[in-house]
């Protein structure tokens, strides 16, 4: 369903005027593909890892992210604020091994989780971990990160932009802890006590 719902939202957003796609109907969709994540997070029995959980979290917050990011001032609602700081605890059970296994899949995560945390207090976990797996993936521009993206589901219309932003904020936290390690200022390193900093710089 997922995948359906971000061909509908890519039909949709290249061509505003074919009248294909009703914004009701596409919202009510959105709605439906979040509920359906809910009980799919809420229902214990049906993971077998971290991953599928992750997968799970970043389908409840993908179809509102989507919509958010269209707005002019674009915000994610504080409410998802709990669902980051969830999303956070997963990634960080999941193996290297599997990471590496799944690259891509875990760039995507990485990415929405980022532009889901966005202001909150996991905002530079986040973009610190997508930043890491940048690095070890080879990826060195946001235009390849965006290539990479699109090999996953994804709305390029709504979410490519807010990715070059991303790409920004993330060169200015590795210049940022970069500046403060040199200095001895290790008290940066605090948020990511869980990952070894040192990989980034």
């Amino acid at each position: 369903m997922a995948l359906i719902l971000i061909d509908d939202l890519n039909v949709w957003f290249s061509d505003q005027d074919s009248g294909k796609i009703d914004p009701l109907e596409l919202q009510n969709f959105c709605l439906h593909l979040q509920c359906q994540s809910l009980n799919w997070y809420h229902d214990q029995d049906t993971f077998t890892s971290p991953l599928e959980r992750s997968i799970c979290l970043v389908l409840i917050m993908y179809p509102y992210l989507v919509m958010v990011s269209l707005r002019d001032n674009p915000a994610m609602h504080h409410l998802y604020d709990s669902q980051s700081s969830s999303l956070r605890k997963v990634l960080s059970a999941i193996s290297h091994r599997e990471r590496t296994l799944h690259s891509d899949l875990m760039l995507w995560i990485f990415a929405i989780g980022a532009l889901s945390a966005k202001g909150s207090y996991d905002s530079d976990w986040f973009e610190y971990q997508t930043s890491l797996a940048c690095t070890e993936f080879g990826i060195d521009s946001p235009e390849t990160l965006l290539r990479r993206l699109h090999l996953c589901g994804w709305v390029g219309f709504a979410l490519d932009k807010p990715i070059r932003d991303l790409w920004d904020r993330m060169v200015s936290l590795r210049q940022r802890i970069a500046s403060s390690f040199e200095k001895g200022h290790l008290s940066i390193l605090e948020p990511f006590d869980d990952f070894i900093v040192a990989d980034l710089l």
